[in-house]
């Protein structure tokens, strides 16, 4: 509120018909470089400084032409804390998508780590048991070569190979997920940060818009 009734303060020593103009001028630029830029979701944050700084200047400017009085004041204020209400929120979603996206990525990156080690218990488990059963044909006076040793050897060979593979496709496939969600997230994070901002300056324009109308 104070700083709301400096603000009034100082534009009402301003010339009446010069800070009205101004404040017409500035909003509507504020305004189409707020418009132009968002509508390509390019310089978000550009977009939204303009239009709010725009806006913004646009209420203090018509404030002034109209007049200094108490309901001018206090509309200013709620005018200002709801801009900042916007512009918090959508940051605070941004926030929070940024973060929602950081741990997706964390655990598709843990998926990977977890395959390869799954993979490699897999073979150390393999290679043990071909190990004692090339042992217990020995034992037993089988060659190994022959054509049942030979066999059981190749399917345990094949029957690793198998598992292996099939851990590791999975395991790129939740990290592909995980991905492609931390990416939507992010997408969704600058959306929300856009939103926030262009929602602060279309408040902060409609408060100017209801100063320069009360009169």
């Amino acid at each position: 509120m104070q700083v709301a009734v400096t603000l009034a303060i100082k534009a009402w020593h301003a010339t009446t018909a010069v800070a009205a103009a101004a404040g017409t001028a500035i909003y509507s630029t504020g305004g189409a470089v707020a418009g132009a830029l968002g509508s390509i979701g390019a310089g978000g944050a550009a977009a939204g400084t303009a239009g709010a700084s725009g806006a913004g200047a646009a209420s203090t400017a018509a404030a002034a032409g109209k007049g200094l009085t108490a309901l001018n004041i206090l509309d200013g204020s709620i005018t200002a804390f709801s801009a900042y209400a916007g512009y918090a929120q959508g940051q605070a979603a941004k926030a929070q998508a940024e973060e929602q996206a950081f741990i997706a990525e964390t655990e598709a990156r843990g998926d990977l780590i977890r395959g390869r080690q799954e993979g490699n218990d897999i073979l150390d488990a393999a290679n043990t048991r071909i190990a004692r059963t090339i042992t217990a044909f020995g034992n037993a006076g089988v060659e190994i070569n022959s054509g049942s040793a030979s066999r059981v050897i190749g399917n345990l060979a094949r029957q690793t190979e198998e598992d292996v593979g099939q851990v590791d496709e999975n395991a790129v496939l939740s990290a592909r997920v995980r991905r492609s969600n931390a990416r939507s997230l992010r997408r969704q994070g600058r959306r929300a940060g856009l939103i926030g901002l262009v929602n602060a300056g279309v408040t902060t324009g409609q408060g100017a818009i209801r100063i320069r109308e009360r009169g």
